[in-house]
């Protein structure tokens, strides 16, 4: 006997939770903690960005100008301020731990790649190298891609938060690619809305089953 109904929402209609749920900064979210940047065309947007971000983002040419300062001119620009690279770097970026010599050494070579791209914001993998290194946290970049050409942003995440089947979700959600279902049920005649990213109908039926108190097989697709 079925139990549960869970009618398809028309894809025209079907709304990602990632959009519903969408805030540009860290508002109190499943997805605070990430960085997505996209471009379109010669123009680079940070559709989701984090203040971690921002900060090495918009200080990276100068912190690459800092060095060549300290190195050339003595610190003439950043003397009054900082007596060396080293109290540069941890007055602007406050790093959560002290910096060694050698962490240092790749912060300026990281630096030097942002700021010399053609568009730094989109020099993920150096961003979440420096990101990592002043917050003693694993920071990786990835990308999402959708389904057609030219749907592709890059992200950054924290690793521990983020594995391999929560990426993959992430980028179903954000091209929203997933299916939605309304749910009603004996008890609950009024129903809801349930967002899926795997496609397996019978994955999609035991997790209703298991939402609903249910058993797959009182489940109907519709």
């Amino acid at each position: 006997m079925c139990k549960v109904k869970a009618l398809q929402t028309a894809p025209e209609f079907t709304e990602s939770p990632f959009w519903q749920d969408y805030s540009e900064t860290d508002n109190g979210t499943y997805y605070d903690g990430l960085t997505i940047i996209s471009t379109d065309r010669h123009f680079v947007t940070r559709t989701k960005h984090t203040d971690l971000f921002d900060l090495v983002a918009d200080n990276a040419y100068e912190a690459d100008e800092a060095t060549e300062d300290f190195r050339t001119y003595k610190s003439a620009y950043y003397a009054p301020y900082c007596r060396n690279y080293t109290e540069y770097i941890t007055q602007t970026f406050r790093p959560k731990k002290k910096l060694s010599t050698r962490n240092i050494h790749r912060l300026k070579e990281l630096f030097s790649t942002i700021a010399e791209a053609y568009h730094p914001e989109y020099e993920t993998d150096a961003i979440a190298e420096v990101m990592t290194i002043i917050t003693g946290e694993k920071y990786e970049a990835g990308t999402l891609r959708g389904y057609c050409q030219g749907d592709e942003v890059q992200i950054i995440y924290k690793a521990d938060e983020w594995n391999k089947e929560a990426i993959e979700s992430l980028e179903a959600e954000f091209w929203n690619g997933g299916r939605e279902y309304y749910i009603t049920t004996e008890e609950d005649p009024e129903g809801y809305c349930m967002y899926f990213t795997e496609w397996d109908d019978d994955e999609i039926k035991k997790t209703i089953a298991a939402e609903t108190g249910t058993t797959p097989e009182e489940v109907e697709l519709i």
